[in-house]
């Protein structure tokens, strides 16, 4: 047990860095490229908010969606919302 407390956080650390290492970066990029100098901040940070309230609420409600209907339906669900948020995305997005 003692022995693979190293490798166990060596992997924790290697997915971490990997989670984090783009994903995270459309947060800044995408308002800065999209908005009119004017407003970039300020629209900046709204869709920053946006997306921490949505993984907010996301997390919240996920525990009691999946107690009322199927945890398999839940997770249908999320892809579903993610799929529609591609395609909005590639729609909407000019480059």
């Amino acid at each position: 047990d003692t022995q693979q407390k190293p490798l166990l956080f060596g992997i924790y650390c290697i997915t971490a860095f990997s989670v984090n290492l783009g994903l995270g970066i459309t947060s800044f990029s995408l308002p800065a490229a999209l908005f009119d100098k004017k407003i970039r901040a300020t629209f900046n940070g709204i869709a920053a908010a946006m997306g921490k309230f949505g993984a907010f609420v996301g997390a919240f409600s996920f525990p009691y969606i999946a107690e009322a209907v199927s945890f398999e339906l839940v997770l249908g669900i999320c892809a579903g919302v993610s799929i529609v948020g591609a395609v909005v995305s590639q729609v909407y997005l000019d480059q």
